[in-house]
């Protein structure tokens, strides 16, 4: 069997966390990229309304001070394939937060006018992996703007 890398794992570890939220919200339909670097992770159904999500797990809590102070970092390519669906397809974005204190942020970016900031060599290429610090377009949602859920440690 071949080892995972902690880019997998994190991936992996976040659709089990945020599929098992799903399906005791009642959910169905739910999907999931095959390719874990595509900028979109899932597709669901809930009361006849077609949603679409890429998750983020994050490796502090929710109550860090870089989150409490700035925010919630999303790359502008995320946001972009999750708006293209929604035009495309009808489907309610959400990027979807899930921290390591069982806590979970949803943001619907349906109705979202994000202020993108270019920030050179602030970030690592991945979150869990490649370390080498690139330029990213970015924004950030204050926690204030996402609906807030707990989850179980699986």
């Amino acid at each position: 069997m071949q080892k995972l890398d902690s880019f997998s794992e994190a991936e992996n570890l976040g659709r089990q966390i945020w599929e098992e939220k799903l399906i005791i919200n009642q959910s169905t339909d739910i999907t999931f990229t095959k390719d874990k670097y595509n900028p979109v992770d899932v597709r669901w159904r809930k009361n006849n309304i077609e949603y679409v999500g890429e998750i983020k797990l994050r490796s502090y809590a929710s109550t860090s001070n870089l989150i409490e102070n700035g925010g919630v970092l999303l790359e502008k390519y995320k946001y972009d394939a999750l708006k293209s669906i929604q035009a495309r397809e009808g489907r309610i974005p959400y990027y979807i937060n899930i921290f390591k204190d069982n806590v979970i942020y949803l943001f619907d970016l349906s109705n979202y006018n994000p202020i993108w900031i270019e920030e050179e060599y602030k970030f690592p290429k991945t979150t869990m992996g490649d370390n080498t610090k690139v330029t990213k377009v970015v924004t950030y949602l204050s926690l204030s703007q996402g609906i807030k859920c707990h989850y179980k440690k699986l």
